[in-house]
């Protein structure tokens, strides 16, 4: 007896459990945004085609990374993040475009 009692109160339990949760909000990722976003072709170098390097910048909240600026020959921008404690570049580049 006691134990069909506990088995209806554990069942009960967990049917209130999952009523009182509620789904959250999930963000968007940023390839979605309004910033075009490139793969970048090789792990190790820049693309020649990417123009010259014309501004590096950090921020005082991400303190291992730097962006790299570099435009091209159309006035496009590109922005790729480099770490500069792991020698490393980020997998993508945001480009802004000139119309």
């Amino acid at each position: 007896m006691l134990n069909r009692v506990t088995l209806c109160l554990l069942v009960a339990f967990f049917v209130l459990i999952n009523f009182s949760c509620t789904k959250l909000t999930e963000e968007k990722p940023v390839i979605e945004g309004e910033i075009t976003v490139e793969e970048l072709p090789y792990k190790d170098s820049i693309p020649a085609n990417w123009g010259k390097l014309i501004s590096v910048s950090s921020s005082p909240d991400v303190s291992r990374w730097v962006q790299l600026w570099f435009e091209d020959e159309s006035g496009n921008i590109r922005m790729v993040a480099y770490n500069i404690i792991q020698n490393r570049m980020a997998s993508q580049a945001r480009v802004f475009r000139r119309k």
